[in-house]
């Protein structure tokens, strides 16, 4: 229920306020490294400044890649015919030399997608597409490696969706700045993606028999930029304090009016209310207007986390997201992407708010969710999205058929829905600011991390036993609910005995301290549910399930590798059960205030 002080920071949401920024914001071009990025910081700047809001600009060195051009012809019975196409962010060009081949049609289910499987198999790949033009639907940045080590001149991708924009988009597997060891995972083979009626066309002609020769140029440029990153932070001004982390894209392709312009309209108008109502956040809230996430793979969140690492681990209670709020007909809040341990939070919220009752999808990598790694809690990756089979939903997704198109205008957002997105992310940055042990359930998230390690478990069998590891997870779970059960015991409640924090970064003592204790030891867990490589970087930006190191049990069941490669599958499977066992062994030394050297 909402308390009198949630009901008036609602209401002091203004949706004409709303409107006014997003008018603004969508007005210019913000491609990242553009002009139009630049002049829309100064805008926010101008919002701010009349707010008296505190903010900073930092300019973070990023690697960007920009489509320019593609061309894409084909020849069939000696008719030449050009097909509109365009290029992607990250994918190799032609220049002035067009590269020419015979089109031939493969199923993406023939190709890898993870990388661990690519690098197992690269060894057996024959020169099989030599001086082919691959058509395929959208593969994943690993699939076009593969075509490119097995001979292929370029690759033409089929959309899903029937509508005949064709959508920008980035061939990237990299999140962020890549380390010099990750070059080589860009490919120099051209993309172009076509829209679905075009690629029907070409998939018959593919299948008929007769040979249909390609022609295809494409123009990329990539290169470092200094991109402008704008945070803001209203309420308490005390670097000791745990604090609560917003974050939208500010930079779009084209004008970008509900992919992100609505985003940042209604961080603005967030901040503004926060800020009349400063004295009652017990933490401070702060907002950052992310720039590299269209051209650079969430370059801008991801500089953010390696420049804030420490930062971040010791006092970030959770990240929420705000990201292509208020489209039109985007009456759906079911699908509830927070983590486990606020997923029943944001439950109780969007009923409050919406009166639906929503459910977990499941475990999201992509949307800047830049501090996975560091493990730092996502509460609201995203709000209200279109209606499974909606008429204006794209590739069978809740993307709108404007997404990522030149067609992205205010007309395509509902102020209304956008309204009610404001409440729903208003009200979660005001509970997390004021009262975050209410809305943790750590218990939560270690079902889930359990349910995930018996699957695994069962799957792996006698190739790799996971038993053992299993079981020291119940042990440890039996210490770390003890915990909670005495952390939020009526006697107790956070006045667990007082420690000094100050040699862990933020001088804080009693409840802040046990609070952060918990944080800390919630964000070890959510490194174990969301990731497989160290805190300090970044997973690729694929699809994971959840555990993702040790979800690699399942390809000692596959058929395409040797006793070699398997062999080489359970050494990695080792390295991540030790992991798994090193971590547990650090969220119980952390709970006992007991800290390791790092």
């Amino acid at each position: 229920m909402l308390s009198p002080e949630e009901k008036r920071i609602l209401g002091a949401l203004q949706l004409d306020r709303i409107e006014t920024h997003l008018s603004r914001i969508a007005s210019f071009d913000r491609l990242s490294g553009s002009r139009g990025e630049e002049e829309a910081v100064r805008y926010i700047e101008e919002v701010l400044t009349e707010s008296g809001i505190r903010y900073s600009i930092d300019r973070y060195a990023v690697l960007l890649s920009n489509p320019v051009q593609a061309e894409l012809k084909v020849m069939y019975g000696g008719v030449p015919r050009k097909i509109p196409a365009k290029t992607r962010s990250f994918s190799g060009e032609t220049g002035s030399s067009p590269r020419q081949g015979i089109l031939r049609w493969i199923d993406p289910g023939e190709l890898v997608r993870d990388p661990l499987l690519f690098h197992l198999l690269e060894k057996k790949w024959q020169r099989d597409l030599e001086g082919c033009i691959i058509c395929s639907p959208i593969l994943n940045p690993i699939q076009v490696l593969q075509l490119e080590r097995r001979g292929a001149v370029a690759s033409i991708q089929v959309w899903s969706g029937k509508e005949e924009w064709i959508h920008e988009g980035i061939n990237d597997l990299i999140w962020g700045v890549p380390s010099p060891d990750q070059l080589r995972y860009y490919t120099s083979l051209p993309i172009l993606v076509i829209s679905q009626k075009q690629g029907e066309e070409l998939k018959s002609l593919c299948g008929g028999g007769a040979q249909v020769e390609g022609e295809v140029c494409t123009v990329v440029e990539m290169g470092w930029y200094r991109i402008p990153q704008l945070e803001a932070e209203v309420g308490p001004k005390d670097d000791s304090l745990p604090y609560v982390l917003l974050g939208c894209h500010l930079d779009s392709w084209y004008k970008g009016a509900t992919d992100n312009g609505t985003g940042n309209a209604l961080v603005l108008e967030i901040l503004e209310v926060l800020q009349t109502h400063a004295s009652e956040l017990r933490y401070p809230v702060r907002a950052v207007f992310w720039s590299g996430h269209s051209n650079g793979r969430y370059a801008g969140s991801a500089a953010y986390a390696c420049t804030r690492f420490q930062d971040l681990w010791n006092r970030c209670m959770g990240y929420i997201n705000l990201d292509m709020p208020g489209l039109r007909g985007a009456t759906d809040y079911t699908r509830l992407a927070s983590g486990p341990e606020l997923v029943d939070a944001a439950k109780v919220i969007v009923h409050e708010i919406t009166g639906q009752t929503g459910f977990y999808v499941r475990p999201v990598r992509g949307w800047d969710q830049s501090f996975q790694n560091i493990g730092v809690s996502s509460f609201f990756v995203w709000s209200s999205t279109l209606p499974p089979h909606h008429p204006d939903s794209t590739a069978n997704s809740f993307m709108s058929t404007w997404w990522h198109t030149e067609h992205d205008l205010p007309q395509y957002h509902d102020p209304e829905i956008l309204l009610q997105d404001g409440k729903i992310y208003a009200l979660a940055t005001y509970r997390l600011a004021t009262q975050p042990e209410r809305l943790f359930k750590p218990e939560s998230l270690l079902h889930e991390i359990e349910s995930r390690l018996t699957d695994l478990a069962r799957e792996g069998d006698s190739s790799f036993s996971l038993s053992s590891l299993l079981n020291g997870w119940v042990d440890f779970k039996n210490i770390y609910q003890k915990w909670c059960i005495e952390w939020k015991s009526p006697a107790q409640g956070t006045d667990l005995p007082a420690r000094d924090d100050s040699a862990y970064g933020g001088g804080t003592q009693g409840a802040h301290g046990t609070l952060l204790r918990l944080l800390r030891s919630i964000k070890l867990l959510n490194r174990l549910y969301y990731t497989e490589k160290e805190s300090y970087n970044q997973d690729f930006a694929l699809e994971q399930e959840a555990i993702p190191g040790l979800s690699r049990v399942q390809y000692l069941q596959d058929p395409r590798l040797d006793e070699g490669d398997r062999e080489l599958v359970r050494h990695y499977l080792t390295l991540q059960a030790n992991r798994f066992r090193e971590t547990l062994d650090r969220i119980v030394c952390e709970l006992a205030g007991i800290y390791l050297s790092r």
